[in-house]
């Protein structure tokens, strides 16, 4: 008899992996709904449908969805451009770390200009 040894996969799901994920679902559906404002109903819009959406501005929920529509999609394309670079065999060094460490300041400047200041 032959001894067979059993490795068990761990799975080590990382806070980052979680963001990306989060990110990805995030984007897929709110983008299309923020372009939609962007390109359509700022620029035709009156002076009451501006001050409409600076009134949700103020509010704590449209805060925290602003919040989540500046720093979500970054975690998202940062790794996403790791992905292109990778597939074109271009390793970075460190470029997994850059690009967490480039996200993560760019939620927290998120959330400073939006609870900070």
């Amino acid at each position: 008899m032959t001894k067979q040894t059993v490795t068990t996969k761990q799975s080590h799901i990382s806070p980052t992996i979680g963001l990306i994920k989060l990110a990805s679902l995030w984007f897929a559906i709110f983008a299309p709904v923020v372009l939609f404002i962007i390109i359509f109903v700022i620029p035709n819009g009156d002076v009451r449908t501006l001050s409409h959406i600076l009134k949700i501005t103020d509010t704590m929920l449209g805060k925290i969805f602003l919040f989540f529509m500046m720093s979500l999609p970054s975690w998202y394309a940062f790794d996403r451009i790791l992905l292109i670079f990778q597939r074109f065999q271009i390793y970075l060094k460190r470029g997994k770390l850059i690009s967490v460490f480039i996200a993560s300041i760019w939620t927290l400047h998120a959330f400073y200009i939006l609870f900070m200041r």
